[in-house]
Parts: C-alpha cells; sequence; structure tokens
C-alpha cells in the first residue's frame, strides 16, 4: 500500500470530519526516518497528523505495531489516541484486508510515560521494580506525611531555613508567612512531594547538593530516606518510576526490550512518537534519547511552546525548543534534525485567530531569543473555516464591577443565547478559569448565578467531592462504628467539625436495616477484649455498610455511584498504607484498644484522622470524569485551563483574567533555587519574573485558543483600564483598536 493509498482510504472513512490534509500536514508524513520536530499551532490537526504517521510506519512501510511506542501527556489523551487508531484500524483493514493481513493496531505501545513504563518494567519482569506499587499524587502526600523523616521530626532551626526557602511551595496558606507555614506538617509534606519530583525531573546532582552542605545537604538526606522508605514498601511514584525505568533500559531486560529477540512478538522499539513534547521534562527527554539511541535516530516529537503549561509539574519548555542541540548532544553534530510546522487553524472563526496571534505578539517577554521555537509566520485561519462563518464581532469583552457583577452577566448571557437558539445545549459554552474550586468566591459565583438562570453545571474538579450526601453519609456510618463520640479525632476544630458533619449526614439518611447493623457492630466492638483484632478487615467493613440503604439506591445512579466507587478506591489505598518503620504491616486490619476496653484502636484512630482525614479536608477531591463523555449535555462545563487542554467549545468564556499578573511562584522560586545542581545544563536563559509572565501568557493563549465561534473574556473595569496582563499589553486604548466588542453590564 502507498501512502497515497492510505489517505485517500482514510478521507473515505464514514463519519470522519472531512478535511483535505495540508502541504504541512503531508511534509510531516513523508518523513521516513531520522529524529523529527513538529510544531503544531491550536487547532492544527495535530492528533490527526500523529495518528495518520502512525499508521503511515504499518501500513505502508510494515513497521511491526509492537515497536511503536507512542507516549502523551495525560491519560485521557492516551485513551484518545487509542481509539482513534482502533477505529482507522479496522476502516483499512475493511478496504484493504489483503493489504492489513497481519497488522493488528492494538499491539502499538500507547499511553502517558509514566504508565508505559510501569507497564513494561512489569511486562519484562525488571527486578528492580518486581511487586511494585505505582501511587498517584494524593497517595504520594498521604504516604510522605507518614513516612518521611523530614517532614515527621521536630523540626530544629537549619530545618526551618531549608522550607522558607522553598517557601512558595508550601502551598495552602499564602497569607500566612513561609516561617510559620514551616511549623505545619502537612505544609511541609505538601512541599517535599514537589521538590522530590523536581530532583528526579531536573536531574539534579544529589552529590554535588551533599557536597554544598548547610540545607543542602540536609534536602539530600532527606531525599535518600524517602527513596529508602520507597524501596522499603514497594512503592513508586509518577517521577521515580521513570527515573526506574532510565536505569532498565541499561540492564539486559532493557536491552531485550529495545532491541527485541527477532521474533515478531518482540521486535523491539524502532519508533518513538511523543504528542505535547512541550511539557516534556528532563528525565523524560533522558529516556526518549537513549530509546532513540540506536538504528536511525527514529524520534518523532510534536508540541507548541505557544501551549506550554505544565512548569509547575516540572515541564521544562526547553526540551521542545532545544530538541536540535540535544539530539546533538547525544548522536553528534553530524545528526540531521528535521522540522515541520503546522501552523493552519481549522478550529476558530477568524477573528479568534486573530486575537490569539496578536494577544501573544504583544507581549514584550515572548518575543524575546529563546522564548519561542523559529517559526516561518503565525497562525492561520483556514480557508474552508473562515468561508462557513458569517462577519460577525467573534471576540467580545465582557465588563462589569466585581466578579458577582460579572457572573451574573455571564450566566444572562448564556440564556440568551439558549432562548434565540444560538446554541441549543448548556455544553456548547463552557467557563474556563485557573482555578474551578467552588470553595472559593469566584467559581461559586458563577455557578450560584448560572443556577440562579436555570442552567445546570458541570464542574468535576469544583472540589465538591467530601460535600455531597451520600460521601459524607458513608462515612459517617464508618465513624459511628469505629468511633461514635470522636474520642479520638484531634481537638482542632476543622477536623473534628469535619467528622462531625459526617455523623450528621449518617443520622440523617441512614435507614433502619443500617441502623440495625451499625448498632450490632458497636456491641461487637465492645465486647471484645482489649487489642483483639477484628474479623473483618476496615475494607470489608466500608462494604458491608454500602450494601444496605440508602447506597444500594444510590448506587443504581451513574453519579453517586461513581462517588462511591471512588470513596472505597480511596479507602482501600489508605488501608494498603503500611505502618512507619513497618513495611510489611498495612493499616487495613483493625483491633480494639489495647488500653481501653470496648473501643476501637485509639493509634489507629489517630492515624486515620491525622494521615487521611486531614488531607482531604485541606486538599478537597475532584468527582470522577466521565471517560467518554467529556461534557454532559444539558449541563455547562466549568474547567481549568489545563483541563480544558486539548478540547474546543462553540462558545468559550473566560474568566479570571485580573487575577493574573505574572507574579511569581514556588515553581518559579525552585527552578531557579535548585538549577545550580542540574547535570550539564545551561544556565537559565529568562529571570523568573520573565518566566511566570510568559507561563501566564501561554496559559490564557491556550483558554482564548479553544473557541470556535465566539469567545467572551469577562474582566472588570480596573482589569480593562489597567492593561491586565492576559488581555495584552496596551489595555483598553489598545483593545479598542483590535475591534474587541464590549458588552457592559448594563447591555
Amino acid at each position: 500500500m502507498t501512502l497515497d493509498e492510505l489517505i485517500d482510504i482514510i478521507t473515505r472513512m464514514p463519519g470522519r470530519r472531512p478535511i483535505t490534509l495540508t502541504p504541512a500536514q503531508l511534509s510531516v508524513l513523508d518523513v521516513v526516518s531520522g529524529p523529527l520536530r513538529v510544531i503544531a499551532g491550536p487547532g492544527s490537526g495535530k492528533t490527526e497528523t500523529v495518528i495518520l504517521r502512525c499508521l503511515r510506519l504499518m501500513y505502508v512501510d510494515h513497521v511491526n505495531p509492537r515497536s511503536i511506542f507512542l507516549s502523551t501527556f495525560t491519560e485521557k489523551a492516551a485513551r484518545e489516541l487509542q481509539d482513534r487508531l482502533s477505529a482507522y484500524g479496522a476502516w483499512v483493514s475493511s478496504q484493504a484486508p489483503l493489504e492489513s493481513e497481519g497488522i493488528d493496531v492494538s499491539h502499538v505501545r500507547v499511553g502517558t510515560l509514566h504508565s508505559l513504563c510501569n507497564d513494561i518494567m512489569h511486562e519484562f519482569r525488571y527486578s528492580g521494580y518486581q511487586n511494585y506499587r505505582l501511587m498517584d499524587e494524593l497517595e504520594q502526600l498521604i504516604f510522605i506525611n507518614e513516612h518521611s523523616e523530614l517532614v515527621k521530626r521536630r523540626q530544629n532551626a537549619e530545618d526551618i531555613r531549608l522550607w522558607v526557602t522553598f517557601g512558595g511551595l508550601l502551598g495552602g496558606f499564602p497569607n500566612i508567612p513561609p516561617g510559620r507555614r514551616a511549623q505545619s506538617r502537612f505544609c511541609r509534606a505538601y512541599a517535599f512531594r514537589s521538590i522530590v519530583g523536581r530532583i528526579v525531573e531536573y536531574r539534579l546532582d544529589l552529590q554535588e547538593m551533599q557536597r554544598a552542605g548547610d540545607i543542602w545537604r540536609i534536602l539530600a538526606e532527606g531525599y535518600r530516606d524517602y527513596i529508602n522508605q520507597l524501596e522499603a514498601t514497594y512503592r513508586s511514584d509518577f517521577s521515580h518510576v521513570q527515573a526506574k525505568f532510565l536505569e532498565f533500559l541499561e540492564t539486559p531486560r532493557g536491552t531485550h526490550f529495545l532491541n527485541g529477540d527477532g521474533t515478531t512478538d518482540n521486535p523491539g522499539i524502532t519508533h518513538i512518537l511523543v504528542d505535547e513534547y512541550q511539557d516534556t521534562n528532563l528525565i523524560q527527554e533522558a529516556i526518549y534519547l537513549r530509546m532513540a539511541q540506536s538504528l536511525s535516530h527514529n524520534l518523532m516529537v510534536v508540541g507548541d511552546d505557544d501551549q506550554a503549561i505544565y512548569r509547575f509539574r516540572g515541564g521544562t519548555i526547553e526540551c521542545l525548543i532545544g530538541f536540535d542541540d540535544a539530539c546533538h548532544r547525544a548522536w553528534g553534530n553530524e545528526t540531521t534534525v528535521q522540522n515541520r510546522t503546522l501552523l493552519q487553524n481549522h478550529r476558530s472563526h477568524e477573528r479568534i485567530v486573530r486575537w490569539c496571534n496578536r494577544y501573544i505578539a504583544s507581549i514584550p517577554a515572548m518575543q524575546r531569543p529563546g522564548a519561542r521555537t523559529p517559526r516561518p509566520g503565525e497562525l492561520d485561519p483556514a480557508s474552508d473555516i473562515t468561508a462557513r462563518y458569517e462577519d460577525y464581532p467573534a471576540v467580545s469583552l465582557i465588563t462589569g464591577s466585581d466578579h458577582n457583577t460579572l457572573a451574573r452577566h455571564l450566566a444572562n448571557t448564556v440564556r440568551g443565547m439558549l432562548d434565540r437558539n444560538i446554541v441549543t445545549d448548556a455544553s456548547d459554552c463552557a467557563l474556563l478559569m485557573r482555578r474551578t474550586r467552588e470553595t472559593r468566591p469566584w467559581a461559586h459565583y458563577y455557578v450560584t448565578a448560572l443556577r440562579a438562570q436555570g442552567i445546570d453545571v458541570y464542574n468535576p474538579r469544583g472540589r465538591t467531592f467530601l460535600e455531597q450526601q451520600e460521601v459524607q453519609t458513608a462515612l459517617g456510618a464508618l465513624l459511628t462504628v469505629l468511633d461514635p463520640q470522636l474520642t479520638a479525632a484531634p481537638h482542632q476544630d476543622r477536623i473534628r467539625n469535619l467528622a462531625n458533619v459526617w455523623i450528621t449526614a449518617y443520622d440523617q439518611n441512614r435507614s433502619p436495616e443500617l441502623n440495625l447493623y451499625v448498632t450490632r457492630a458497636r456491641a461487637d466492638i465492645s465486647a471484645k477484649p482489649m487489642g483483639e483484632r477484628f474479623k473483618i478487615s476496615v475494607a470489608e467493613l466500608f462494604y458491608i455498610l454500602l450494601s444496605f440503604e440508602p447506597f444500594t439506591t444510590w448506587q443504581q445512579d451513574l453519579t453517586t455511584s461513581a462517588r462511591l466507587a471512588k470513596l472505597t478506591r480511596l479507602l482501600e489505598t489508605y488501608t494498603s498504607m503500611p505502618w512507619p518503620g513497618a513495611p510489611n504491616i498495612t493499616r487495613g486490619w483493625l483491633s480494639t484498644s489495647s488500653t481501653s476496653p470496648g473501643v476501637a484502636s485509639y493509634s489507629w484512630l489517630q492515624s486515620f484522622y491525622w494521615g487521611l482525614v486531614s488531607i482531604l479536608q485541606h486538599e478537597g477531591l475532584n468527582d470522577e470524569e466521565d471517560e467518554y463523555e467529556l461534557f454532559p449535555r444539558g449541563r455547562l462545563p466549568i474547567m481549568t485551563i489545563f483541563q480544558a487542554k486539548g478540547l474546543q467549545f462553540p462558545f468559550v468564556f473566560v474568566a479570571g483574567v485580573g487575577n493574573e499578573d505574572g507574579a511569581l511562584s514556588g515553581t518559579h522560586q525552585a527552578e531557579t533555587i535548585l538549577h545550580r545542581f542540574r547535570l550539564g545544563q545551561p544556565n537559565l536563559t529568562f529571570s523568573e519574573r520573565e518566566r511566570a509572565v510568559q507561563d501566564v501568557t501561554r496559559l490564557y493563549y491556550v483558554a482564548y485558543s479553544r473557541a470556535q465561534y465566539g469567545l467572551f473574556i469577562l474582566a472588570r473595569y480596573t482589569d480593562v483600564d489597567s492593561g491586565v496582563l492576559p488581555l495584552g499589553v496596551g489595555g483598553r486604548q489598545w483593545l479598542s483598536t483590535l475591534g474587541i466588542r464590549s458588552l457592559s453590564e448594563n447591555t
């Protein structure tokens, strides 16, 4: 099969959006081998191009699917790649069965890098990763809070200086000075989680830190203790699974994975494709370069430095901008790196595209050498897209005196669009903000205003999980069995009050059958001698509680059932956590107190309150997100800008622009502080302030470029007059020259 024949088959696929491949996309497909960097602007068909290149390798170049390694940044993006590969593969096989014989696209290794690392090391039985458990970020925080000696111990003057140095990472209480935050064990755990990630992701030299002495020696020792605790309990976090994978690649089993054994079942890896490369970090770069070390260095990376928004998670934009240099350092200056650019936007109205171009070009920090990859021009609206739209003001500025007023105006606007059939469903609109936690004022204003207009919202990251009645009732039932008088609960108001809320919810919602079981369980505990272990585990007790009403009815609803399932997994995660100093003993089994008859173990309950409840109270939890229905019909999505990355909406409202001034964060400070210990890295190109401004600029560029037909930017009068960063440089006068329609609260 030729490439032209493959493309012809794909373009005839039923249900596929009819887009003719551009010369730029075809130029990407024409590259047969060697390192390739593709800069792909928003709406330029990036995912389609990655999929087509993958199909080309299998159907045209006859590359074994097992030899293709395709990674992306999020689980959701990985599922989309898998789904589209499967759909295209099935269609090609139906149209060209002879040419498709023996090709199974499901054998392509697709996923996030950390999930692929985890799966491959288990598959190849790497001894350094046998029986390891990969922790998510919440589980890692719980683990650090209980197992890190540096976090747990009584803090001396040197320790305090360490935490004050990293004060911006302590988080949670920005109005409290870092010195006071450093006194909080939870804040230290929160900061340490970020620091250990940076040590791996930035590839820091621990020996150099040790030699530097002072707080650096303390940090290096604290990090080594953390690693020892992970090893003793057979656990890994997202950063260290990648570090282990890099070690694995240097072992005989790693060589077996990379080079194969000559069989069709294990042909080795010959092609690496990386999506969203702008969010890659240095440990990931090292993995990709090592995997592509042999053969023709078949490494294709795709990304857009203008959409790099994950510095706070360790993302290093220099990996994309400096891809050529990295390839030359790894494989020699004679290596030819090919570059391609996709700039034709197939998503948005030309006025939206023009606004995005002018916005990012107006920020001086984005015009500095090294801030962006060289490109032949600006984002270009596709002619076929522009022709379909009427000439109307697709970009509007909604102004008001305060956030509450802006929220009401947004709700009125959406209500009017629905009533006039401009949109047929609330999910055709989306509200994007940096943060959507409903317990904080700004998001709450918008949720309240929309609901007042009869518009339901979908805000899975509103951090309201613990406020749902089914969750509170389930936790209240558990506490009523184990600690009905809250005897072991800390006297600290926030934890005790939360426990009281849960028990009250149980009292209000319990069924007679559930109450009978809880009463009997309490009596059984009261009758047990001191120090006797329960007959069932904590998880089994929780399962039994959920087998009664009202939980059985709640489990018939998809949303409430998903919440109860998430709560069950959370409890399983916590109870599987080993006790500090006893790596082989989990807290899944509960006993009565060894000092007081008839009550559950005081130490277990204390650990439960401090090790889990306090963290949940501070962090909050998000609802589960439907992996197949991104935007439930009838509900307006309220999303973080990070969450909206890679998505598109007919109409987009962007709020909170006045809260962004490019102020320094703990991320920028930590990047500067730790840079001296990076292995073989050049000096930082930009100051902390410049990096902060660049990050805000990129964040709102992502937000604005999600819109297809209409973009509405919500700003207070003072934001417009002062010219806040997300509105570009120039303020009201500059905006007026662009023809941006302004809607006031009285419009």
